[in-house]
């Protein structure tokens, strides 16, 4: 793991810090840490993978995405925020893939999705909210596609439709 932190301009726009502990640090600046972003994953100056956690930040010093890195590649969880700094995005991914529960938020910190990814797709429940909270759909997937009861619900919380799929096409 690195000891240092280090913040680099990245495509003249972006900025990468790397943190320690869940801390980011925005004002500390090493030339000898610089990371690198690229299709290989991240970097440093020397090109060693590195292994912590990376921030990615807004211009008005939010954090906009919080990612875990090991042997350059992400890998564990990774946080995407709103510019207000309120959570977006919450997800797990192992090297090149989607694994795990995704959820999503609405500006107002309500959840709006929660889903079960494996390999990248969309599998067993996923739920979907009005920005109320209330229960807006219920579907099973499997292997990305719908498989099995598929419930759709007014914002009342009444049942809207309920509908069964099999291998993505409806079958009632």
């Amino acid at each position: 793991m690195l000891l240092a932190c280090a913040s680099v301009p990245v495509n003249n726009a972006e900025q990468v810090t790397q943190v320690i502990e869940d801390k980011p640090i925005c004002d500390y600046n090493r030339a000898d840490e610089a990371l690198v972003v690229d299709e290989t994953g991240f970097t440093n100056y020397k090109g060693q993978a590195i292994t912590g956690q990376v921030c990615k930040y807004y211009e008005n010093g939010q954090v906009e995405t919080v990612s875990s890195i090991q042997n350059g590649l992400p890998d564990g969880q990774t946080k995407l925020y709103y510019e207000s700094g309120q959570l977006w995005q919450e997800f797990n991914v192992n090297p090149h893939t989607w694994d795990g529960t995704i959820k999503t938020y609405y500006k107002s910190g309500q959840l709006w999705t929660d889903a079960n990814y494996k390999a990248d797709q969309l599998d067993g429940l996923l739920k979907e909210y009005y920005a109320s909270g209330q229960l807006k759909e219920e579907a099973n997937y499997k292997a990305g596609q719908r498989n099995g009861p598929t419930k759709f619900y007014y914002e009342n919380g009444q049942l809207e439709a309920e509908h069964i799929f099999k291998a993505g096409e409806r079958a009632n």
